[in-house]
């Protein structure tokens, strides 16, 4: 689970006190009994800053991912990222014990917001949100009306694109057409395998 405290909370008994607004955390529950494995936190490094995860989803190998939007000065696992103007997105991948694997930003002009984060078993990460005026990509800018709300969706490869040799994924297009009044066969039949992450 993710989210967001303020300056001073208590994760099962533990005190855990932040310098502040908004810290991120992600917090691994044992599914039996409830009690806390694992928890990371996320402090920015004064009372401008925050850290808010809006999603979160599991990826390739366990992979943890979380998305969501951040000001000022944030770290976590002893890496920083900085804000460049207003709010920008954050996108935090962890390992299933959650230990920093990296850290990413996309800035510009205005604002960027992060709403949904969603990833499969072969490496792939999608991303989805709104920007004003700009969204600065490494290596990618997508411009957009300035001082309006712009729509994105962003894809982004963790590792390489393979599956999980341990954990395959199959699926075939039949299972998902049945009893629909439309022929999605050629579609979505993959040459040998393939994952899908959500229909809607």
């Amino acid at each position: 689970m993710t989210g967001a405290v303020g300056g001073s909370s208590t994760f099962h008994g533990s005190p855990t006190t932040t310098n502040a607004n908004c810290s991120a955390y992600v917090m691994r529950l044992n599914g039996s009994t409830g009690a806390m494995e694992y928890l990371a936190i996320g402090p920015g490094s004064g009372g401008g800053s925050h850290f808010v995860p809006h999603d979160i989803t599991q990826g390739k190998d366990g992979l943890i991912h979380v998305g969501g939007s951040f000001m000022g000065t944030v770290s976590i696992g002893g890496t920083s990222i900085i804000a460049s103007n207003g709010e920008d997105l954050f996108v935090l991948s962890l390992s299933s014990t959650l230990n920093l694997r990296k850290l990413s930003s996309a800035s510009g002009h205005h604002d960027q917001i992060m709403s949904s984060i969603a990833a499969d078993a072969y490496g792939g990460v999608v991303i989805s949100g709104t920007y004003q005026d700009e969204l600065l990509f490494t290596g990618h800018t997508i411009q957009g009306s300035d001082g309006q709300d712009n729509a994105f969706v962003a894809f982004a490869e963790f590792g390489d694109h393979a599956p999980n040799p341990n954990n395959p994924a199959e699926f075939t297009s039949q299972a998902v057409c049945r009893g629909s009044t439309t022929d999605l066969t050629n579609w979505m039949a993959p040459m040998v395998h393939g994952h899908a992450t959500g229909v809607i």
